[in-house]
């Protein structure tokens, strides 16, 4: 068992709604007060998850963010939800620009993203989701194969499709790759 990788991370919610910035409407990632937790994360090589909430929210604070990993290059920061991109976000200039500049952390060397819960965005499409297959293919493009990670977010998808079905969708969004960096984004990265 010792030879067996593990996924070691912690999730920090930080959503209005439901997270940090909704417990300290004033709270910033990257205040003195609570540094010592990234210094902690880094030291003991655990992944940090951040859940950002939706574009423009107080909890999206991509500058915060930007700021840890350069301060922490040891800490692996993952941005979960490929930072909630969603049709309204793609038809507003300003909130795109937003959406393009958090997905643009995974350029840093320390910093991936995650795909996952991207159907509960784009609930209103239904499957296959076009737009999830666009936005994979923006990102992908714009940090690379190797910063990318499929993710499903069950069981909160459950009432959106199926497992099975997120698997078909992982494998036929990602079908502009080739073996090698499908592999990555399906798995491999998040081995690593």
């Amino acid at each position: 068992i010792a030879d067996i990788p593990l996924f070691r991370a912690v999730k920090m919610e930080c959503s209005e709604a439901t997270g940090f910035c909704g417990i300290h409407p004033g709270g910033k990632l990257d205040n003195s007060e609570i540094s010592w937790l990234w210094t902690e994360l880094e030291r003991r090589e655990l992944v940090l998850v951040l859940d950002l909430g939706a574009v423009a929210s107080r909890s999206y604070q991509t500058d915060a963010v930007r700021t840890i990993a350069k301060k922490h290059p040891n800490l692996r920061i993952v941005v979960a939800h490929f930072g909630q991109p969603n049709p309204m976000v793609e038809a507003d200039a300003f909130l795109w620009e937003m959406w393009l500049e958090q997905i643009d952390l995974g350029k840093l060397t320390n910093v991936w993203l995650d795909n996952a819960a991207l159907p509960a965005y784009l609930s209103d499409e239904g499957y296959p989701y076009p737009s999830a297959a666009r936005y994979i293919r923006i990102v992908i493009e714009r940090i690379g194969p190797n910063k990318v990670m499929w993710g499903t977010d069950i069981p909160g998808l459950f009432s959106h499709l199926m497992y099975l079905q997120l698997v078909r969708l992982a494998r036929q969004h990602t079908d502009f790759l080739n073996q090698e960096e499908q592999a990555m984004v399906l798995g491999g990265n998040a081995m690593q």
